[in-house]
């Protein structure tokens, strides 16, 4: 049943390229394909986690959407530790990390440093 749910949203999401004109419906996708994420997540369904994250994050690049791209970036970074991929872990939390010290958010900057910690140590 749940291959079935996968297959489904992803149908349902796949006209996305038709949508992508206006940053409302990009900004829309991200949230959705990060909610998605976020669930599948929290099932410790980590592929399909994975999944809907690096989707998200693809947009948010593409739109330099740098408030999303700060938690997209330490979303994939936590999935990729929990992987054992700990260089590319490193590598997104540095992004997520550089991305949130120059928008001056303290708060995600503490979330990345405190999923860091927990990832290598």
């Amino acid at each position: 049943m749940l291959i079935l749910h996968k297959i489904t949203t992803v149908r349902y999401f796949g006209y996305k390229k038709s949508c992508l004109n206006h940053n409302a419906d990009s900004v829309l996708f991200i949230q959705t394909y990060r909610s998605l994420a976020t669930s599948f997540f929290h099932k410790n369904e980590l592929d399909s986690a994975s999944f809907f994250y690096i989707k998200a994050t693809k947009i948010a690049e593409a739109l330099n959407s740098e408030k999303y791209l700060i938690k997209l970036y330490n979303n994939l970074a936590t999935i990729y530790s929990l992987f054992a991929r700990n260089e590319t872990a490193r590598k997104y939390y540095l992004k997520g990390l550089e991305l949130a010290r120059k928008r001056g958010n303290k708060m995600e900057q503490i979330k990345i440093c405190y999923n860091m910690s927990n990832s290598f140590f």
